[in-house]
């Protein structure tokens, strides 16, 4: 009968009560872990059969056979009422007012657990889920493999399941080191490999551009001491195989450069001091003569006979060369 107490086996009382869920006492603080409140009339029946600490249960759906086990953490329900926490009830399959078998059992402690989150949040949003987890289950007297058990982090309700458990299907969690392991959460899914397909005209397209790409030295812009541009860097492509050529007033010009035939190759010789002379600044006393390349005749005076000479001059010299030649 409901409210009294019976004995299954030696040692052993069990008891058969009518279940509520505890927030209808208005006592939220214990919806945490797996612990009830039962009658102080069990407490007797317990202290009469002398049983050993800590208390642990096997509660029990009579409909359903469904079975979990839990702690108590006080005896001040009414008379002939157990109060469970929600999901415990929720878990049981249990309806308010239903009648619950609960009998006393000892339990192995536990040395392994594996669990099962069913959010993928727990283990995105945590920094370090296993040790999370291990202080959540603190307020946990024991478990069971099948139960799908609650726990509150930060205000953020997460289900677990409970997916294996050593040396037994139930263990006792008071003082005892478990080993926790984590199985992938049940919305967990694998992200499809996308597998990049080739394309073999890009390829070819991007070959083809590199062999377009042709080094073109000194295409950058010229500039004067004075940092001024002197000239627009001619167009690349409009002046493929030409060559520019900058005279002493700043401006620059594009060349075009002949092929070099076979023959020039062969007369092509090294001959010493052949290049042009460039001044800086026009020589003194000589007027415009210095944008003169090649002179054959020159007529100079010399400073101290005052005389005029005519000498053969073949190739452009300076106004110093000149006056020694004179002389």
């Amino acid at each position: 009968m409901a409210g009294n107490s019976k004995s299954h086996a030696v040692n052993k009382p069990g008891f058969t009560l009518f279940c509520h869920p505890l927030s209808h006492i208005n006592k939220p603080h214990c919806e945490i872990g797996n612990k009830i409140i039962m009658p102080a009339s069990a407490l007797d029946v317990l202290l009469s059969r002398k049983v050993k600490y800590p208390l642990t249960f096997m509660i029990t759906n009579p409909f359903l056979e469904k079975v979990s086990h839990c702690g108590v953490l006080e005896f001040s329900a009414e008379e002939g009422s157990v109060f469970l926490p929600d999901w415990m009830m929720r878990n049981l399959s249990l309806e308010q007012g239903q009648l619950v078998e609960i009998e006393y059992t000892g339990l192995s402690k536990g040395r392994f657990l594996k669990v099962q989150p069913h959010s993928s949040e727990f283990v995105k949003n945590l920094e370090n889920p296993k040790e999370v987890m291990e202080r959540l289950l603190r307020d946990f007297a024991c478990l069971t493999i099948g139960d799908t058990i609650m726990v509150n982090h930060e205000n953020q309700e997460y289900y677990i399941d409970i997916v294996e458990a050593m040396p037994k299907d139930a263990v006792s969690l008071f003082e005892t080191d478990c080993e926790l392991e984590f199985e992938k959460p049940l919305d967990y899914h694998e992200e499809p490999q996308v597998i990049e397909t080739r394309d073999e005209q890009a390829d070819q397209d991007v070959m083809e551009a590199e062999k377009d790409v042709v080094f073109r030295p000194f295409s950058g812009v010229s500039r004067r001491l004075d940092g001024k541009v002197t000239a627009a860097a001619p167009d690349s492509k409009k002046h493929v195989g030409t060559s520019v050529v900058c005279g002493l007033d700043g401006e620059c010009s594009a060349a075009k450069k002949k092929p070099e035939t076979k023959e020039d190759k062969e007369e092509k010789k090294f001959q010493a001091f052949t290049g042009k002379n460039y001044f800086s600044r026009p020589p003194r006393n000589f007027g415009n003569s210095h944008l003169v390349t090649t002179v054959r005749k020159c007529r100079c005076v010399s400073r101290d006979t005052k005389c005029e000479l005519v000498r053969d001059v073949k190739l452009w010299t300076t106004h110093f060369e000149m006056l020694k030649v004179c002389h």
